[in-house]
């Protein structure tokens, strides 16, 4: 597409930004962040509120929206502002056919999730963040015995793999789990 689009980029149901363009009584024209124009008929926004496509929205506004259908052809989409249509998301269709899926791998995926630190017993867990290290809290200690005070570190929590710690120096020899 010229746009820069595709079928998987651009695909119906989903739930994209959309600037209004102009509002008329009986529909709207939008215009994707693309460049498509889009156009919300009044069935297509929110019945729930009684009002007209007007009081739902204004020019200018920039506003979520469903797409109920794409013309590729003539840069055209037909878009819903219905507030249960938004709700319910979008989700993108996996198929795959009988007998295509590659049970070993995927066994194999498994197996390497559960694989276990041997020295530690734990799950191996990576966080990418800068403070986090992979140090239980005698080795946060050591390590932090040579940094200056207010060093803090992030690590692996004993209680599991859904906590996290924080070790804190507060002076030399002093910390704060």
């Amino acid at each position: 597409m010229l746009t820069g689009e595709s079928k998987e980029s651009l695909a119906v149901g989903m739930i994209i930004p959309v600037n209004v363009r102009v509002v008329k009584d009986e529909f709207a024209i939008v215009k994707l962040d693309c460049g498509i124009e889009g156009r919300v008929e009044p069935n297509e926004h929110d019945r729930n509120t009684g009002m007209g496509i007007k009081g739902v929205i204004s020019v200018g506004q920039t506003v979520q929206a469903k797409l109920v259908s794409v013309e590729y052809k003539n840069f055209l989409a037909k878009l819903s502002i219905d507030e249960r249509d938004i709700k319910n998301g979008y989700r993108k269709h996996m198929y795959h056919p009988h007998g295509t899926w590659d049970e070993r791998l995927e066994a194999d995926d498994k197996e390497e999730l559960r694989e276990k630190d041997k020295s530690t017993g734990r799950t191996q867990r990576v966080i990418n963040h800068m403070l986090f290290k992979p140090f239980n809290g005698m080795e946060a200690e050591q390590w932090l015995g040579t940094q200056p005070n207010g060093e803090k570190v992030i690590r692996p929590s004993s209680k599991g793999n859904d906590h996290l710690a924080i070790t804190w120096k507060v002076a030399d020899g002093v910390f704060q789990h």
